[in-house]
């Protein structure tokens, strides 16, 4: 996987997303400057996505989910209820159809299909996965 100098990835896509944000230490540590920085950083992760057209309202979408991502990770670390709207916002979008049409491979469960998700009858199905 290749790996640019300023986005680090740790093998957890949702941790990584997370990384490219400034984390609540100022813009200095914000990665996604614009669009391209996320389709950059979208075909540099395990996604590998090819060029798509990533406008101004997908990068502030991003980084809200981002943001919640953020907030749940560090609440779960600190053995506290992630906020209600944190939760809501990552299910609603891990609900709605995903970019792919394969998005993983786990070796007991096989390739996770865009038909198995978001259709409320697959295994994979996030409404009845994706709650924390």
């Amino acid at each position: 996987m290749p790996i640019a100098k300023d986005f680090v990835f740790f093998g957890r896509l949702c941790l990584d997303f997370a990384h490219t944000g400034d984390m609540g230490y100022g813009s200095w540590f914000e990665r996604l400057t614009s669009p391209r920085e996320l389709q950059r950083w979208l075909s540099l992760s395990l996604v590998n996505l090819p060029k798509l057209g990533i406008r101004v309202e997908d990068l502030q979408r991003a980084k809200a989910l981002r943001k919640a991502i953020w907030s749940i990770a560090n609440a779960v670390l600190e053995h506290r209820i992630p906020e209600a709207g944190d939760v809501r916002l990552l299910n609603a979008i891990a609900c709605e159809p995903g970019l792919v049409q394969e998005t993983g491979f786990n070796r007991q469960m096989g390739p996770l299909a865009l038909s198995d998700c978001g259709s409320g009858t697959g295994d994979h199905c996030p409404r009845r996965c994706c709650a924390l």
